[in-house]
């Protein structure tokens, strides 16, 4: 095999001369001279509020290559994108915050894998992100090395990937096009079936594709609701995409029925179902209102159905239903009504969450609204849901997964990492500590939350939990999906640990949730798009010391501390 090729010039190797200076223009890459104890050359970068046109490299290679890209730290975040010029769209890259720094982050470059590809005939493109993140964009190299043949093929179907509702507001691209950048990567990879959020609702709209325009704060800049105009261009294509290349696309939502009240919220979506209906709004254990409409009401279980039946005109194979980041049910009236039917003289408002009267009736409320949804979207539709650490604190808020996979609601059950709990401490009454005291309940909360939730990366808890899950499956033949670390939380190479001590838990699939923001971080996206398959043979990152910059000798002292 011949030798690898460095483009370490980018400068000079650029096709469109007129996208590029040696100064700083914000509508152009600025060429910055730099070295490091392999290489030297010319990097491109841009500034913040930099918006050059994109450019091209003729890579002039024939065969199949690993290709690396080799990225500067800039001290904001850096967001790449790059493309091969048969590519479908562009690939996002984000250098890491995990990288060494001695005096300032400028002394590092980080090399990572970006793909396998055949070059003949290849242009590589490169683009600054059209984001609403704060971001500069830089590269300083590319290498190709050549290898004999494409990467083995992946046949185990395993993981469950989840597309944030932040792709509609941070991660804005160009065109519809481009929107695909949060599918692409999919493609060859482990992925069974991506659970697709999307974020708004067909309450008196008649052109769904305008739904954007309920109600929501038009003090934001009506740019970063540019998804909202596309929603059927979107919907159709990201459908069309996912069969092409032999995954499943579920629609996925947010099942608290809430909106975006504080003022300053980023995205502000609104629904307005919620605005509409205070009616049906939550009631705290002491009567207080919480802006979350409540599943006791027949209204809210018809208006979540409704949006879920309409959705799947799309062609979505299923649906997801992801209960554990919100409320949906608590102490409003019919709530207190069923309860009393059932005990009476005991007052619901005073018991624990975890207590089996009070989340007995809030179960009958939900698994009544599993049923009707079933029945509205057929048994040829999958419905998978994504709840609690585990099954006992999921019923604690009203979420009876074993119920619903007895009773053929719920074709899989997905565990994450994240539960909401009571700590009643200080809150219980002295004579009869079984019962909240609701005085002491009301102190307690000028000084903490008493109702709480835990989250985060804690792979003991799942691990002890897997099995309760698995049971499911052996008793009613459902999947379950098991939680892997966030983003960002597990370095690459911690990542095989990890996946054996689930597997060794009973793990068999597993649920990476945020996928669409595991993508732009490369090295941890191939570590988990690679589970349960022969893994390539590739450094996935590796960091270079840059010892001059922009003509500026920083191996012994970096010159822009100023002294």
């Amino acid at each position: 095999m011949e030798t690898e090729f460095v483009f370490s010039n980018l400068g000079s190797l650029v096709n469109e001369k007129n996208n590029i200076s040696k100064d700083f223009e914000d509508n152009k890459w600025r060429i910055m001279e730099y070295s490091t104890g392999k290489y030297k050359g010319e990097m491109l970068i841009t500034t913040e509020a930099g918006l050059p046109e994109d450019i091209s490299v003729d890579l002039n290679l024939e065969g199949i290559y690993q290709i690396y890209i080799c990225v500067p730290r800039l001290r904001v975040t850096n967001y790449l994108n790059v493309k091969l010029s048969d590519d479908l769209c562009y690939t996002g890259l984000i250098a890491s915050d995990r990288a060494p720094k001695n005096w300032m982050t400028e002394e590092y470059v980080e090399e990572i894998y970006w793909k396998t590809a055949d070059l003949t005939g290849q242009k590589i493109v490169f683009s600054k992100a059209d984001s609403i993140i704060t971001s500069a964009t830089g590269v300083a190299w590319v290498r190709c090395v050549p290898v004999d043949k494409m990467p083995p093929a992946i046949t185990n179907k395993c993981v469950q990937m989840h597309n944030d509702e932040d792709v509609a507001a941070q991660d804005m691209q160009k065109s519809d096009d481009d929107y695909l950048m949060k599918l692409y990567p999919l493609k060859n990879t482990n992925t069974e079936f991506l659970s697709f959020e999307f974020s708004f609702d067909y309450d008196g709209v008649a052109d769904p594709g305008k739904a954007h325009l309920i109600g929501y704060d038009k003090r934001w800049d009506e740019g970063n609701y540019r998804y909202r105009e596309k929603a059927d261009t979107i919907y159709k294509k990201a459908v069309d995409f996912a069969h092409k290349n032999g995954f499943g696309i579920y629609a996925a939502n947010r099942m608290s029925v809430a909106n975006f009240v504080v003022p300053y919220t980023r995205f502000g979506w609104n629904s307005n179902f919620v605005e509409n209906n205070p009616d049906f709004y939550i009631k705290t254990r002491i009567g207080e209102t919480v802006r979350v409409c409540s599943y006791a009401y027949e209204e809210v279980q018809d208006y979540v159905i409704n949006n879920f039946v309409n959705i799947l005109k799309y062609g979505f194979d299923g649906i997801t239903l992801i209960f554990h980041r919100g409320i949906e049910i608590a102490f409003e009236q019919p709530v207190i009504d069923r309860f009393r039917e059932l005990y009476p003289g005991v007052d619901p408002c005073t018991l624990p969450f975890a207590d089996e009267r009070l989340h007995g009736v809030w179960c009958e409320f939900m698994n009544k609204f599993m049923t009707k949804l079933r029945t509205a979207v057929g048994k040829n539709i999958k419905i998978n849901t994504i709840t609690s650490y585990g099954l006992e604190t999921s019923k604690h808020i009203g979420l009876d997964v074993e119920y619903w996979a007895k009773n053929g609601l719920i074709d899989s059950a997905s565990q994450a990492d994240m539960e909401i709990f009571e700590n009643l401490e200080g809150c219980m009454n002295d004579e009869n500590p079984e019962f909240i005291d609701l005085e002491k309940y009301k102190k307690e909360l000028t000084q903490r939350h008493v109702v709480t939730r835990k989250f985060g990366c804690n792979v003991e808890k799942i691990c002890e939990n897997i099995p309760a899950y698995r049971k499911l499956k052996e008793l009613y033949g459902i999947e379950t999906y098991h939680v892997l670390p966030w983003v960002g939380r597990k370095l690459p190479e911690e990542y095989p640990a990890v996946i054996e001590q689930m597997q060794k838990a009973g793990a068999e699939k597993f649920l990476s949730w945020n996928s669409n923001h595991l993508m732009r971080d490369l090295p941890e996206w191939h570590t988990v798009s690679w589970i349960g398959n022969e893994a390539e043979d590739v450094t996935l990152r590796a960091f270079h010391r840059v010892l001059s910059l922009d003509g500026n000798n920083i191996a012994e002292f970096q010159p822009n501390w100023r002294g």
